[in-house]
């Protein structure tokens, strides 16, 4: 699993448009997700937020009308991804 990808992804999926997370807490994130995931839950943004700011702390987002949740199938398949590649 790429780490910066998965930022990215957190980042997008989210709307995330300022913290700062660590490697380590990217990764707690990748880790939560992808237990949720293989457990069956369907995720959705809030859900994901949820994760982020219980790991993380707050975070600044951008609010829009209407939440898409079909962003999350890429970042659950960065998250489950084997962990070959921290770059």
């Amino acid at each position: 699993m790429n780490l910066k990808d998965i930022k990215k992804e957190i980042e997008r999926c989210a709307q995330i448009v300022e913290w700062s997370p660590t490697d380590t807490e990217i990764q707690r994130i990748s880790e939560v997700l992808a237990k949720k995931h293989s457990l069956g839950h369907e995720l959705s943004k809030n859900d994901l937020l949820d994760i982020v700011q219980e790991i993380i702390g707050p975070v600044l987002v951008m609010l829009n009308e209407g939440i898409d949740n079909t962003d999350l199938k890429t970042l659950l398949k960065l998250c489950t991804k084997p962990n070959n590649n921290d770059e």
